[in-house]
């Protein structure tokens, strides 16, 4: 739709120009990562010298937890880490007037569980969301299964990720 409109937060700041050049105008980037916190973190990502080893999407990897790329196949010499700015995504959504959201898609390897739980307690958005779950633990699975279903949201599973529906 010409008039859709979007917010791409992306961690990794060696990406962005890249992202920039091949995003619609109408969505907003914004290099940040996000936590429940509103602090610095250092992030783990592959060392750009060595991307060109790994499969293609080895350049989109990166986590907080060294342990998530190596679950990924990337040897620890081709691993760097950078320190970034991590914000709570209700504070995201402040900073950027936000007044609605359609549609919330995160996979963020690892910090899934922190955000979706923060951000359902903390804000009064309800959208359709779509997280990974590959790197969550079964109570963290059950607490935000728990929370969507008293938020009555539809939950369809597909490979490792949850689809939720707001029911109407």
């Amino acid at each position: 739709k010409k008039n859709f409109k979007g917010l791409l937060l992306e961690a990794n700041p060696h990406y962005i120009n890249d992202i920039s050049k091949n995003l619609n105008p109408n969505f907003k980037l914004r290099n940040i990562l996000v936590d429940n916190n509103d602090t610095s973190k250092f992030l783990y990502h592959v060392e750009s010298n060595s991307i060109d080893k790994y499969p293609k999407y080895a350049k989109g990897i990166c986590s907080v937890n060294k342990k998530n790329l190596i679950l990924h196949h990337i040897k620890e010499p081709d691993i760097r880490k950078t320190k970034v700015e991590s914000k709570k995504l209700s504070s995201i959504i402040k900073e950027e007037n936000l007044e609605k959201i359609d549609f919330l898609i995160i996979d963020v390897e690892g910090l899934e569980f922190n955000i979706l739980y923060e951000f359902l307690i903390n804000t009064n958005f309800k959208p359709n969301i779509i997280f990974e779950m590959k790197f969550m633990k079964k109570d963290q699975i059950f607490k935000i299964l728990d929370l969507l279903k008293n938020y009555e949201y539809d939950i369809t599973l597909f490979k490792n990720d949850f689809i939720c529906l707001k029911k109407f």
